[in-house]
């Protein structure tokens, strides 16, 4: 039978080869992280203390004492290795184990091997495996403090064992060789700490970045049908003027091929709203295609001022698609008599104006739909447009465009057509 892998828990080594790549939670690689480098440090300290064993047994007075807990010692490091990669996390559990282990047992290599082999010497690996053990207790423990108090309590435990012993050294050498275990464990809680912080950073910042993501995709689509669902409401209110239906009816056909071209092109295709072109176009050829849909409005458009104005490609779909959007709003919320829409420009400013004199509202932000908020306001601020909004109840409402003349094409530019918004 073959072997099911849980997608959940991969296996170790393809785990550690693809440590920080996406897709990855980066604070289960940080802790995977922290574990390769103590299964490093624990393999180095095994396979020297295995090395040292034949050479340290004979000078121990318990050769089967000497050996057996250097074994115990190196197979409690290999099993805090194998939990390590198994639980991608050093493990509290065998981090006591170790630690346990070789602290206990330094009392008892002081009592069999020679003093002389106390200090500086691999036949006696068990302060190594101490060493080891307190440094990792920097990731385990979790707390700086607690760290450096266990690392103080191991260094003064070794401290006074080797001075008990006498050997042919010195106090300061005992004292300098006790200040590793607090130096190492601090080191490595410290490093341990600000390796977590960064990855709950970057986690955060992931999550961040999805949500802001999904809430562009989500404006993305409201944008895309807003204007769409209020031609369809219109097509299906039983109210509506029968002779405002012609004009919807050709105005839902245009939205209906604006939708399948938006679904069926490439996802860099040209023509995004939102991304700069390289043409030109005429600001009353803009005006004329945004308000060719709205034959059933009363609508003055007047573009001998400024309809000559030159706009940037990008600038155009903007201008364009908000003064559609002003115009559906107008139609079904101003009950206007009049709407007026205006080019004009000064030096190297155009401006437009939307006007109507209908029911009007109080103007506000907290007034402002997702068409005006976002379809107008937003999308043009992005294109460096200022918008001017006047209304009060009663007063209809007045909307200002404003935005720089582009600056002529070049010779050898592209063309001076202007692509259609999606």
């Amino acid at each position: 039978m073959g072997v099911v892998e849980n997608d959940r828990a991969p296996r170790w080594w393809l785990r550690i080869a693809t440590l920080g790549t996406d897709g990855h939670d980066p604070r289960d690689d940080a802790e995977l992280a922290l574990g390769v480098i103590f299964i490093v440090l624990g393999a180095g300290v095994v396979i020297q203390a295995l090395l040292a064993m034949p050479a340290g047994a004979p000078l121990s007075t318990v050769r089967t004492g000497y050996v057996s807990l250097t074994l115990a010692m190196s197979v409690a490091v290999v099993g805090f290795c194998a939990a390590t990669l198994r639980r991608g996390a050093v493990p509290a559990s065998w981090g006591w184990v170790i630690l346990v282990l070789a602290v206990g047992s330094m009392p008892v290599f002081t009592a069999i091997m020679p003093a002389s082999e106390l200090l500086g010497s691999w036949t006696v690996s068990v302060f190594a495996f101490a060493q080891l053990s307190v440094a990792a207790a920097g990731v385990w423990v979790r707390s700086v403090p607690r760290t450096v108090l266990l690392s103080l309590a191991v260094a003064a435990y070794y401290s006074w064992l080797l001075l008990a012993a006498g050997g042919p050294y010195g106090q300061v050498s005992v004292v300098v060789n006790a200040l590793n275990y607090p130096v190492f464990a601090l080191t490595i809680s410290l490093v341990s700490q600000y390796w977590r912080v960064l990855a709950r950073r970057s986690y955060d910042a992931h999550q961040a970045a999805l949500l802001a993501t999904r809430q562009m995709e989500l404006d993305r689509y409201r944008m895309t049908v807003h204007d769409t669902s209020g031609i369809l409401c219109l097509l299906g209110d039983e109210t509506t003027p029968p002779e405002v239906l012609p004009a919807v009816r050709r105005q839902a056909l245009a939205e209906a091929n604006r939708l399948r071209h938006y679904l069926t092109r490439s996802p860099a295709g040209a023509g995004d709203a939102g991304m700069p072109g390289s043409g030109r176009a005429r600001l009353g050829d803009v005006l004329g295609e945004a308000v060719a849909g709205f034959g059933d409005l009363p609508l003055e458009l007047s573009t001998a001022l400024g309809g000559d104005a030159v706009v940037a490609e990008a600038d155009a779909v903007a201008v364009q698609l908000a003064v559609e959007t002003l115009l559906h709003n107008i139609r079904r919320h101003a009950e206007a008599s009049t709407v007026w829409v205006h080019a004009d420009r000064a030096g190297d400013r155009w401006e437009v104006v939307i006007r109507d004199d209908g029911v009007g509202f109080t103007a506000g932000p907290e007034t402002y739909g997702f068409g005006l908020r976002t379809q107008v306001l937003a999308a043009l601020s992005e294109r460096g447009i200022t918008v001017d909004i006047e209304a009060a109840p009663g007063e209809g409402c007045a909307v200002t465009l404003s935005g720089p003349v582009a600056a002529p094409a070049s010779r050898t530019g592209g063309g001076a057509g202007r692509r259609d918004r999606p």
